[in-house]
């Protein structure tokens, strides 16, 4: 059985950096309020204080336009 736990705070900042330093990969999705949804490979630049995560995109590119509607629907 997998071992879990729940972590919230700093606690579970301190993972997700610590899972991060192992693997930068991220697969983004976009244009979730349909079916199919996309899904796009991402390398994470930083992670923040408070547990935000930093992507570089294009403003040129189909990504940033689904970024930017998904956040407009939101």
């Amino acid at each position: 059985m997998e071992n879990t736990e729940d972590l919230i705070g700093t606690e579970a900042i301190e993972k997700i950096k610590n899972l991060l330093d192992n693997n930068k990969l991220a697969m983004m999705a976009t244009k979730l309020d349909g079916m199919p949804f996309s899904v796009c490979p991402m390398t994470t630049q930083e992670i923040d204080e408070h547990g935000k995560l930093w992507f570089f995109t294009g403003k040129n590119s189909e990504h940033y336009r689904e970024l930017k509607r998904d956040n407009e629907l939101s």
